[in-house]
């Protein structure tokens, strides 16, 4: 009779609806800011839950002057393909792996911590790649940018330690050079410190003793003068 009507339809099925506390962590995957996305064996992505699908999308282009960048892939998104083969091999091999790589995204170049198990679908048992990732970019670089400020330290550190051991290289042939000119020298020269002990003496001095510069140096005055001592005494404590 022409007139309008609503059909309503249900439709029953025999698939066993997901536990509460399953539905629970479905709807955490979903909402979650860590990326998890499913691979086969050969790298062809299966599934990503939507922060992962927020971050690779589709294609992305890496800069403006490359080609639009598919990352459809495992291997497709490192930034390094020797990172992406030595990953992928491991993994396929069973191994699980952690660290933190350079990825292309949908936003340029990124740091993500990345986690790779080998697990198997909950839809039809075949063995998938499970990566887990999060954005460690801020971390990264504030390291990075430590480990930059560190090696130019460590450069000026060794350029200082460079100019100090040729400083004291000239002072030591400056004094060679001294030593030689007063053992040159046809007088008794010496220098006794604050202490009263030798800190100095010539070729002329040690032989008037009789003494090596063992028996001299870093030796007191009346150590040196022994019996003369008696009559040194009164002009050296002036001296002093």
């Amino acid at each position: 009779d022409a007139r309008d009507a609503l059909l309503i339809e249900v439709m029953a099925s025999d698939a066993p609806m997901l536990a509460a506390d399953e539905r629970r962590l479905v709807e955490a995957v979903r909402y979650t800011s860590t990326m998890i996305s499913y691979f086969r064996l050969d790298g062809a992505i299966v599934s990503m839950n939507p922060s992962a699908t927020r971050c690779y999308g589709v294609r992305v282009t890496p800069a403006a002057s490359e080609n639009s960048r598919s990352l459809d892939t495992f291997q497709s998104r490192f930034v390094s393909a020797d990172d992406a083969a030595s990953l992928f091999d491991c993994c396929a091999k069973g191994q699980e792996i952690a660290g933190q790589f350079e990825v292309w995204t949908r936003f340029g170049r990124r740091w993500h911590q990345i986690n790779v198990h080998l697990a198997r679908d909950p839809i039809g048992g075949e063995r998938l790649l499970l990566v887990v990732e999060d954005d460690v970019t801020a971390s990264k670089t504030a390291w990075l940018e430590i480990e930059a400020l560190n090696r130019v330290l460590e450069e000026r550190v060794a350029e200082r330690t460079s100019a100090f051991s040729e400083s004291n290289a000239a002072l030591e042939s400056t004094l060679a050079r001294f030593r030689l000119l007063i053992d040159s020298l046809p007088v008794m020269i010496s220098y006794v410190g604050s202490d009263m002990r030798f800190k100095l003496a010539n070729r002329v001095f040690m032989e008037w003793f009789d003494k090596s510069p063992d028996q001299v140096l870093e030796r007191t005055v009346s150590e040196v003068a022994e019996a003369d001592w008696p009559a040194i005494e009164p002009y050296a404590r002036r001296a002093r």
